[in-house]
């Protein structure tokens, strides 16, 4: 894991944090208030964005990387390039939970996928900015090799 200053996003990383900001704005979290966008550039190029829908029975809620996989998957893409977060922490770096992580590694065969997690302060301004892969995150991922050959 590596920290980023603004200046070192690519152009198409600028897109996907205007994208996942401004998606993040729509996340229904009434319970938590915490908000969270997501921008997944697919294999065929691409931007596809979520965000997090609470739901009173937590076990129901959708998770915006989740959301913007199940975008992209819709448009007949199932490959991912790059996954960018955008969510409000002060604290240490915040990536995508186990359950997003699985769904991740689904549709990034290498498992060599950047992730960036975008920090924001109370104010929705840019905090910290973190760049890591699904390796270093998911390093035993589950995957079709498991199961047994019948």
């Amino acid at each position: 894991m590596k920290t980023l200053l603004l200046n070192d996003l690519t152009d198409i990383e600028l897109q996907m944090l205007n994208l996942a900001t401004s998606v993040r704005e729509n996340a229904y979290s009434p319970y938590s208030n915490y908000k969270v966008g997501a921008a997944v550039l697919g294999i065929d190029g691409e931007i596809y964005t979520g965000c997090n829908v609470e739901s009173a029975d937590f076990t129901l809620t959708s998770h915006a990387e989740c959301v913007a996989i199940d975008s992209m998957v819709k448009s007949a893409c199932y490959e991912t390039k790059l996954l960018l977060v955008v969510l409000e922490s002060l604290h240490s770096p915040t990536f995508p939970c186990g359950l997003c992580r699985q769904k991740i590694s689904e549709f990034t065969p290498d498992n060599e996928l950047k992730i960036i997690s975008v920090n924001l302060d109370s104010e929705s301004k840019i905090y910290k900015i973190y760049e890591t892969n699904l390796t270093e995150l998911l390093p035993n991922r589950f995957t079709s090799d498991n199961f047994l050959n019948l």
